[in-house]
């Protein structure tokens, strides 16, 4: 009888964490809607607004980002926001970018799928990341996290809720099948083989100014990536997890989005079941190895794996002169850090690369930041810049290296041969 007294025990506990499990999923969902609704009546459309919203999906699925960003830039809630700046950012490099670019473009879009399987893939995928680096969902009054503020910051910048509503649960699978269009994946690189790349867990070992090698753990063999900043959060010797996909340029494979540092437990033990990885991570929070909330980031950039702020706070001389300059955060003051960042490359390229390799990624994710290339043309193009320009380009990888040799071209006197 003690024994199945236990035995009952157990029982009600599991079908009691179902129920809860259950309820957190309605839970989500609710919450979801909810906040789309709240979302829509504090940014209404007009009708006009509405018509050019539309026409910006349709351009962006059929992989036009000059018609996106042009319907975009008419629709007031997309006004600063980081998809006007990526399609401006697409729409001046659609010319020479490289297909990982576009490929890279396929999952932003695959992310803000609207269709009603969507939602039911993103309850799951937000459900799933708030107990594996948040914690148990919180009521509001609690004291804790404001469910709505923590939904809106994990659907817009979590790591573990992209991966999980892209990969795992199958969010870029189904935008392939459904909702892309032929011409956008014709311009991106070996998409199809994206959607059921592995997590993996990574130990960095070093980099040059245009490869960055790691060591995958779990089957020990050294694994080379083009250097687009990769390593820009990661020390030598340090560890990190994410997806290794197909390109058709540079070392063959890259990381779909900048690897997440973890601690080395975390990445062996993601390489060694990588099926269970969020498990791994649900694991190492729970035990304080990992921080609450480790995995959300400010950014998930398209054509560079730094952070805007490491390259903007390398365009000054010191912590403080930067901290200053960085409050202005507006568009034009971007695009002025860039060109000063630019101006100091040109100017003491020697010395730059007497430094060390880190700071090649960082030059090219400034250089290739929306408007900065037409005002270097205004300012650093001129025939005694051409030698530095083509210098450049040895030590940057595609699209900056490309962007520098026309720069370095139209440095050349008229007349000149090419």
């Amino acid at each position: 009888m003690p024994k199945s007294r236990n035995r009952e025990k157990r029982n009600r506990s599991h079908a009691e964490r179902r129920r809860a499990r259950e309820r957190r999923d309605r839970a989500g969902r609710r919450l979801a809607a909810e906040t789309a609704e709240e979302f829509r009546a504090a940014h209404p459309l007009t009708a006009e607004e509405h018509r050019h919203f539309v026409l910006t999906a349709a351009a962006e699925a059929a992989g036009d980002a000059e018609r996106a960003w042009l319907h975009c830039s008419l629709v007031g809630r997309f006004a600063g926001t980081e998809r006007e700046r990526r399609l401006r950012q697409l729409a001046d490099l659609t010319p020479t970018a490289p297909g990982w670019v576009w490929s890279r473009w396929v999952l932003e879009q695959a992310c803000r799928d609207v269709s009603d399987a969507a939602h039911e893939r993103q309850a799951w995928a937000v459900d799933g990341t708030v107990r594996a680096a948040y914690g148990e969902w919180l009521r509001p009054g609690d004291g804790g996290i404001d469910p709505l503020a923590l939904l809106l910051e994990i659907l817009a910048r979590d790591w573990v809720y992209r991966q999980l509503f892209l990969y795992d649960g199958g969010g870029l699978r189904h935008f392939l099948d459904t909702g892309a269009r032929a011409p956008l994946l014709a311009r991106s690189d070996r998409i199809d083989g994206w959607s059921g790349a592995p997590m993996g867990g990574y130990r960095l070992l070093g980099e040059s100014a245009t490869r960055v090698v790691f060591r995958d753990l779990e089957t020990r063999e050294d694994v080379e990536v083009p250097n687009i900043g990769t390593a820009s959060e990661l020390c030598p010797g340090e560890h990190s997890i994410g997806r290794l996909v197909p390109i058709s340029t540079e070392s063959g494979l890259m990381f779909e989005s900048a690897p997440m540092p973890v601690p080395g437990s975390v990445a062996r033990a993601v390489a060694a079941a990588p099926d269970h990885w969020l498990d791994s991570i649900g694991v190492a929070c729970r035990a304080d190895q990992l921080p609450s909330g480790f995995s959300r980031r400010l950014h998930h950039p398209l054509v560079t794996d730094v952070p805007m702020l490491a390259w903007r706070f390398a365009a000054y001389p010191s912590t403080e002169e930067a901290v200053a300059a960085i409050a202005g955060t507006g568009a034009q003051r971007i695009v002025d850090d860039a060109v000063r960042l630019c101006r100091l490359a040109l100017l003491r390229l020697e010395e730059l690369h007497r430094g060390g390799d880190a700071a090649w990624p960082l030059l090219g994710a400034a250089l290739l930041e929306p408007g900065v290339v037409r005002a270097v043309r205004g300012e650093l193009v001129a025939p005694e810049y051409a030698a530095a320009w083509a210098r450049l380009a040895d030590l940057l990888v595609e699209p900056a290296r490309g962007t520098c040799l026309r720069l370095a071209e139209e440095c050349r006197p008229w007349g000149d041969a090419a």
